[in-house]
């Protein structure tokens, strides 16, 4: 009786743990696809960024060469018509040799045309009629890429796809996130859950000083700022001293989404600029075209990493459907 009892336990185990298995194998197929699926959105934006750097530099190619092919022809038709002057001038000083060698055989008095001076040969050939290949060549490959860098635009702030809700979309270029009921992030262990936000893929020292600028157009439900880097991330939403967040709701702005902190009401507000500054321990909220200061607070209590942090929820009243990282 015992025996079949220990029997009975050890199966109701086994089925237990089975399951469990099972469980983590679905879950891993699922991990598995995922992959695959970042893996095409990888190698398509990609793709698309390098097809923009080789048409650059297919276009930074054929400016030069025509410019190279300018300079040439330029030089060219100097050294031509120089080689005309040449030509002329051999020819008259073949025709004075004659005459001066046919007056001496005749015995005859040397006349002044024979006699006059001639200008010195170096004098006839222009020192500048070279092509200037320092200019062309001179440091090439920095100069293209110098060009190119002040092009190519830069953002302190790069979104982690990982952490995003299921409820929110993240853009190819890592930059913009927007409310979603078909969002492709499916239960991912780092993924929030609180709000349909998404982390910064880095997070800051609560020393340092970070500058950011989010457009967040006509968008009526938004939340910007940072979270401790020990905030959990499933739900119920953390505690507000764990929290640095600009919340929108309507017309009017929140400090932490709590409604009693009600403190801004403007509607023209399209760009907000994030300024946290770890030496004077200080977080700012600026509306970047008029200059003013929609929140100011110290940061003096915050020790812990902190993760920039953008949500947006669903804001049916606006044309704005996203909000996004923007380069200053």
């Amino acid at each position: 009786m015992l025996r079949k009892q220990s029997l009975r336990n050890k199966l109701k185990a086994l089925r237990s743990y089975r399951k469990s298995q099972r469980s983590l194998y679905s879950k891993c197929g699922e991990r598995q696809a995922l992959i695959k699926k970042q893996q095409s959105r990888c190698e398509s934006w990609i793709a698309i960024v390098f097809q923009g750097l080789h048409e650059y530099l297919q276009r930074e190619e054929e400016r030069m060469l025509k410019l190279l092919e300018e300079d040439t022809n330029k030089l060219s038709w100097a050294a031509s018509q120089r080689l005309d002057t040449l030509r002329s001038s051999v020819v008259s000083c073949d025709e004075g040799i004659e005459s001066v060698i046919e007056q001496l055989v005749d015995g005859q008095q040397l006349n002044g045309s024979a006699l006059r001076v001639l200008p010195p040969p170096e004098q006839l050939v222009r020192p500048d009629l070279l092509l200037n290949e320092a200019h062309y060549l001179g440091n090439l490959r920095y100069r293209v890429w110098n060009d190119f860098s002040a092009t190519a635009d830069f953002s302190p702030v790069i979104l982690d796809p990982n952490t995003a809700a299921q409820s929110v979309t993240v853009s190819r270029d890592l930059r913009e996130v927007s409310y979603s009921r078909f969002s492709p992030y499916k239960s991912l262990p780092q993924q929030l859950d609180w709000a349909p936000g998404v982390l910064a893929s880095l997070a800051k020292s609560p020393h340092d000083t970070l500058q950011f600028t989010v457009e967040v157009g006509d968008h009526q439900r938004f939340e910007i700022g940072f979270i401790c880097a020990k905030a959990r991330r499933k739900c119920p939403r953390p505690d507000s001293a764990q929290l640095l967040l600009l919340s929108r709701r309507d017309n009017e702005f929140f400090w932490n989404d709590d409604k009693k902190s009600a403190f801004v009401n403007c509607q023209n507000v399209e760009c907000i600029t994030v300024l946290y500054d770890g030496t004077r321990k200080m977080l700012s909220f600026t509306d970047r075209e008029t200059g003013f200061q929609l929140h100011v607070c110290s940061t003096r209590y915050i020790t812990d990493h902190l993760y920039p942090f953008l949500a947006a929820y669903e804001s049916r009243g606006s044309l704005t459907r996203r909000i996004r990282l923007v380069v200053d």
